[in-house]
């Protein structure tokens, strides 16, 4: 690994970046409403200067989207980035930043689904701590947020100590174990197709003795079999020390009939897929693109105890 990167905490006042490194909004209304939401937090937004365009199904071109993303993190002004949204093209811009320059102004990146891309390159590349949930133009642009959704987020980000429970106050049960255990080990993951996707590039990071979190959505059962089964044919699944399942939101086959050829549920597939691993194991992490969104910090040290169906972290993300 290369030398550990922390960024600065985050202080009410402080001016926090927002970029679109993937897909616009489909909605532009959304971005004004993130501008109320930060200042409703006590920050002053620095948008990046593309945020508002559109290219496709992308946020402008590559290498415009790249530039933002660079120009955010070179801003000594800017202590934390939140990514206005997921969506798709996160992983054409790994091969388009300035790593030297990121290290030497390290920066807590926030964003989720297609944002994965570039959580798994700045974990290869600088060993750069980043954040899990939630997006701008989503969660914290909501106000009617949870408050257990808002807690998660700043437990991670105000404070330089480790943000402990991850599940403290989720609200309904969401946990089941299908292997128990207890392990330690590096928190990495998140969205299970863009960590598929990572595998055998440039900018995929070691998830040897990991904490692996996964989640997915909008995936029918038999398509979602293929992810899991990828990650258990190439020997990931044998390197890691447990597996935390998030909340898989719409994988379901509104098509499938009791005995029917596609009867299997997503659950199905993971027990089926995941079941047999000697490693600690649990569906139902209460973090995923729907609410509850618990903020997982990648990159940090955690313990993972499958028996109670908690991760504890035990590092913060933060200098």
């Amino acid at each position: 690994m290369p030398n550990r990167h922390k960024p600065k905490r985050l202080r009410h006042g402080d001016p926090v970046g927002a970029v679109a490194p993937a897909s616009a909004p489909p909605d532009p209304s959304s971005i004004d409403a993130a501008v109320p939401a930060l200042d409703g937090f006590g920050f002053k937004p620095a948008l990046a200067k593309n945020i508002r365009t559109q290219h496709g199904f992308l946020a402008k071109t590559d290498r415009e989207r790249a530039v933002d993303l660079m120009q955010r993190f070179c801003d000594r002004r800017v202590r934390t980035i939140f990514c206005l949204r997921g969506g798709y093209g996160s992983a054409r811009t790994p091969g388009r930043l300035d790593y030297d320059l990121i290290a030497e102004n390290p920066k807590l990146l926030c964003g989720c689904s297609h944002i994965t891309s570039l959580h798994c390159a700045l974990l290869h590349n600088l060993n750069l701590a980043t954040l899990n949930r939630p997006t701008l133009s989503g969660a914290l642009a909501d106000p009617q947020v949870p408050a257990f959704t808002r807690n998660s987020f700043f437990r991670n980000t105000i404070e330089p100590i480790p943000a402990g429970s991850v599940c403290a106050s989720s609200e309904g049960e969401t946990i089941s174990v299908l292997r128990g255990g207890k392990a330690m080990g590096r928190l990495a993951g998140g969205y299970l197709c863009l960590i598929c996707a990572s595998l055998a590039t440039p900018f995929a990071p070691s998830l040897r003795e990991t904490i692996l979190f996964l989640e997915e959505v909008g995936n029918k059962p038999y398509r979602m079999d293929r992810m899991p089964g990828h990650l258990l044919n190439n020997g990931i699944l044998n390197q890691v020390a447990g597996v935390e399942i998030g909340i898989n939101h719409d994988c379901h086959d509104s098509s499938a009939r009791a005995g029917g050829e596609f009867r299997q549920s997503a659950r199905d597939v993971i027990c089926e897929r995941l079941g047999g691993l000697s490693v600690p194991v649990v569906m139902g992490l209460p973090s995923g693109h729907v609410a509850p969104k618990a903020t997982i910090p990648l990159g940090v040290k955690g313990e993972f105890d499958a028996d109670r169906g908690d991760l504890m972290i035990q590092e913060s993300a933060l200098n």
